[in-house]
C-alpha cells in the first residue's frame, strides 16, 4: 500500500529496459568465477507484461572499473554491462525508491520545531548553538531557527523528535489531490495541526544543507486504529498509527 517515488522510479523502469552500453566477451563463459558470476553481486528479474522473466546477474567490475561482467538466463555468452547501469541498480537494492512521505529523520538534525494550529504557529523551539541548549521561542518568529531565553526541556524535545523521525505509516489513502478542498473530510485541510521541523545536514566541511520535515495531522479513520495525514508537504493523504498520531498532538498541549 505504498506507491513508488514517481520522479525516481520512472528513471528507473527506463533503465530496466537494457543497460545504457553493453558488448559481448566470450560466447560462452569457461568460468563463472574468474568473473564474479559463481557469486554475483546482484541479479535482477524482469517479469515483462506477457509474463515472461528476464534475470541478469552482474558479477566483478572489469580490470578499468568501467563496466561489470554480466550474464543473463537463457544465453551462454559472457558480456559487460556499463558501470553506470550496474550502479544504479546496487543502489536500488538499499535505496527503495519510497515516494517523500515514507521518511525518517535523525532527531539530532534538528534546529527547530514550529507547531502550527489555525494556519498559526501556537508554539516554537529553536536550538541555541551558542549556549548549545533548546529554547522556548518568541513569538512570532523573526529568525530560522527561532529564537527565545527561555530554557526548553531538551530531555521531553529529543523524545518527540525521536518520536516523530520514526513514524509508524499504515499507506496510502489518496494520492495526488490538486484541490485544498479535497483535504478537509480528511481533517487535513489548512487549519489542521502542522508539525514543522527544521533540520541542517553538513554536507561537508563549511557546507551545511536545510531540510524540512513536516506533517498535518487529520480526523481518526473509521476503523479507530489510524489517524489521515500529510507528510512533508506532498498531495498524498497517508495513514498514520493512532498511538503515533496522538502523542505528536500531545506536544501542543505542552505550552497551553
Amino acid at each position: 500500500d505504498v506507491p513508488t517515488n514517481l520522479y525516481r522510479w520512472g528513471g528507473i523502469t527506463q533503465l530496466l529496459g537494457g543497460p545504457r552500453s553493453q558488448r559481448e566477451l566470450k560466447k560462452t563463459i569457461d568460468d563463472p568465477a574468474l568473473y564474479g558470476l559463481d557469486n554475483p553481486k546482484l541479479s535482477i528479474t524482469v517479469r515483462l507484461r506477457d509474463d515472461r522473466e528476464l534475470t541478469v546477474e552482474m558479477g566483478n567490475l572489469t580490470p578499468d572499473g568501467g563496466a561489470h561482467y554480466a550474464s543473463q538466463s537463457g544465453y551462454e555468452e559472457l558480456y559487460t554491462v556499463d558501470y553506470s547501469w550496474g550502479d544504479v541498480m546496487l543502489r536500488l537494492v538499499d535505496e527503495l525508491p519510497y515516494p517523500e512521505w515514507f521518511y525518517t529523520m535523525d532527531p539530532n538534525e534538528a534546529t527547530e520545531i514550529l507547531l502550527f494550529e489555525g494556519n498559526e504557529v501556537t508554539s516554537g523551539y529553536g536550538f541555541d548553538e551558542d549556549v548549545g541548549e533548546w529554547v522556548v521561542c518568541d513569538l512570532p518568529a523573526s529568525a530560522a531557527p527561532c529564537a527565545g531565553t527561555t530554557p526548553a526541556d531538551a530531555e521531553v524535545l529529543m523524545d518527540y523528535l525521536t518520536h516523530f523521525g520514526n513514524p509508524i505509516i499504515d499507506g496510502a489513502e489518496v494520492l495526488n489531490l490538486n484541490d485544498p478542498a479535497d483535504y478537509e473530510p480528511y481533517g487535513v485541510g489548512r487549519d489542521a495541526p502542522y508539525v514543522h521541523i527544521r533540520r541542517e545536514v553538513e554536507v561537508r566541511e563549511l557546507l551545511t544543507e536545510v531540510y524540512r520535515t513536516s506533517m498535518i495531522i487529520g480526523d481518526v479513520t473509521p476503523d479507530g486504529n489510524n489517524r489521515y495525514a500529510v507528510a512533508n508537504e506532498t498531495q498524498d493523504i497517508i495513514r498514520v498509527d493512532k498511538d503515533w498520531a496522538d502523542k505528536m498532538l500531545a506536544m501542543f498541549e505542552l505550552q497551553q
